[in-house]
């Protein structure tokens, strides 16, 4: 199903099956109602989210444990959470949790994981970082 919502989150095309071409006629048209804007030169600056910076996972590969850090350029509530490479999820080490600014360690233990690829997600609600 090919599902295409606007910026109110309203549905403005569903379809089944795939049509390249229905699709981009779709978004064309979308485009063509969207109203004309001005810039404005004169806007206060916005609030940048938070950096997040994650460093590499030691040993990789690893034999049923894993060290890895990262850090945060300021406070932030994150979801700390590691995928396969289907993009199914793992393990949570965290899960809306607060983290102070700075470097934050953790140690995942997986036992009975087979081996393979694994990507470490931090996440927060404007940004998020990820690596294997």
């Amino acid at each position: 199903m090919n599902i295409i919502y606007d910026h109110n989150m309203v549905i403005r095309y569903r379809a089944y099956g795939f049509s390249e071409t229905a699709i981009k006629n779709k978004i064309n048209e979308l485009i063509e109602e969207m109203p004309a804007v001005s810039i404005e030169h004169d806007i206060a600056p916005r609030l940048q989210p938070s950096a997040i910076k994650i460093f590499d996972a030691y040993p990789n590969p690893f034999n049923g444990v894993t060290k890895f850090s990262f850090s945060a350029s300021e406070s932030i509530v994150a979801d700390v959470v590691i995928y396969n490479s289907m993009g199914e999820e793992v393990a949570g080490l965290a899960y809306s949790k607060v983290f102070e600014a700075g470097t934050h360690s953790f140690l995942w233990q997986a036992g009975g994981i087979p081996s393979g690829l694994y990507l470490i997600r931090v996440e927060t609600s404007q940004n998020f970082a990820s690596t294997k």
